[in-house]
C-alpha cells in the first residue's frame, strides 16, 4: 500500500478509536463549499489534507520526508456562547469545541512504527467567521518513511539446509 494511503488510514483509525464523537472522516476536497455535489455527512466531521511532499532518498530504495498535514474540524455551531445565554446553553456550546483538544490528545506523540514518526501539533487556526458551521484547523507535522520500492523479503525460520558433496561439485 502506498505510504500516503497507509498514513491516512492510520490517522483515521486512530481518531475514530480515540475520539468517538467523530461522525465522519475523509480527505479534504472543499466539501463544505460543495455540499450539493458531495456525499452527505454528519457533524462533527474531520477532513484531512497534506502539503506537497519533498522526498529525500535514504538509500536502498527508501525515501523519507517531513510532512505537514491539516485536519479541518467541521462542528455544528448552532448554540450561542455569548454572555446573553443561560450558563447551561453556553457550556453545551463550548463543549462542542472540546473535540479540538481531544484530537490533539489522540495525535500528539502518536507514531506508526516504521511508517511515520511521532506527530507534533504545529499550528491551530480558529474559525472566527463561522455561521452555523465552525471549521477550526489543526496543523500537524511528522516524518514519513516510504519503503514501497524495496523488494519484498521473506524471513525463513527453522529451516535446515543439507549440503552434499554432489551439490558442491556441481556448483564449482
Amino acid at each position: 500500500m502506498k505510504i500516503v494511503n497507509a498514513f491516512y488510514l492510520a490517522i483515521m483509525n486512530r481518531l475514530i478509536a480515540k475520539v468517538p464523537e467523530i461522525n465522519y472522516f475523509d480527505w479534504w476536497n472543499n466539501q463544505l463549499n460543495n455540499e450539493e455535489e458531495d456525499l452527505p455527512f454528519n457533524f462533527p466531521a474531520i477532513f484531512m489534507e497534506y502539503d506537497p511532499i519533498n522526498w529525500q532518498t535514504l538509500g536502498r530504495k527508501r525515501q523519507a520526508a517531513i510532512v505537514t498535514f491539516r485536519l479541518y474540524i467541521a462542528i455544528d455551531n448552532l448554540m450561542e456562547k455569548s454572555s446573553n445565554e443561560k450558563e447551561k446553553i453556553r457550556e453545551g456550546a463550548l463543549k462542542d469545541t472540546d473535540i479540538i483538544s481531544c484530537i490533539f490528545k489522540a495525535l500528539q506523540g502518536y507514531n506508526g512504527g516504521g511508517c511515520f514518526g511521532s506527530i507534533t501539533r504545529n499550528n491551530e487556526i480558529p474559525d472566527h467567521n463561522s455561521d452555523a458551521i465552525q471549521v477550526p484547523v489543526l496543523e500537524f507535522r511528522t516524518r514519513l518513511v516510504d519503503n514501497y520500492a524495496q523488494p519484498e523479503t521473506i524471513k525463513l525460520t527453522n529451516v535446515k539446509f543439507k549440503f552434499t558433496g554432489e551439490f558442491y561439485k556441481k556448483t564449482i
